[in-house]
């Protein structure tokens, strides 16, 4: 060093932006231990319920109706498909299965409840991205 400057000073304690950064490690190695991440979870529940109390006026009853200002049901507006199905003859009734199918035909009810039962069993494979 040249005489005349001074040299310059290092400190060794942790600033408050190396502690922010690893903030979001800290807190998600908390969460790995189980009674760690039980209590925060318990007191951000809290907290959370809290909050949300603030918000309600816990004097303040929601309003009652007589049953005379609801609509009736028959006029009441709903979006839906609703048909009464009609009486069905299931000792007459079949399923007809064609075109490009390996056994083509009628099949009655009882026909269709005497075939074995088959358990579909699904497997998705993803490749693995190189």
């Amino acid at each position: 060093m040249r005489a005349g400057r001074p040299t310059p000073h290092v400190d060794s304690r942790v600033t408050r932006r190396e502690l922010l950064k690893l903030s979001p490690v800290l807190l998600l190695g908390g969460f790995a231990i189980p009674t760690v991440r039980d209590r925060w979870l318990a007191a951000g529940v809290a907290w959370s319920d809290r909050v949300s109390g603030l918000g309600y006026r816990t004097a303040h009853l929601a309003s009652t109706f007589p049953d005379d200002d609801a609509v009736p049901f028959d006029r009441f507006p709903y979006n839906g498909y609703d048909v009464l199905e009609p009486a069905i003859d299931f000792d007459r009734w079949s399923l007809q299965v064609g075109g490009a199918v390996q056994r083509a035909g009628r099949y009655t009810l009882d026909r269709l409840r005497a075939l074995p039962k088959v358990r579909p069993l699904h497997r998705c494979e993803a490749e693995r991205l190189s």
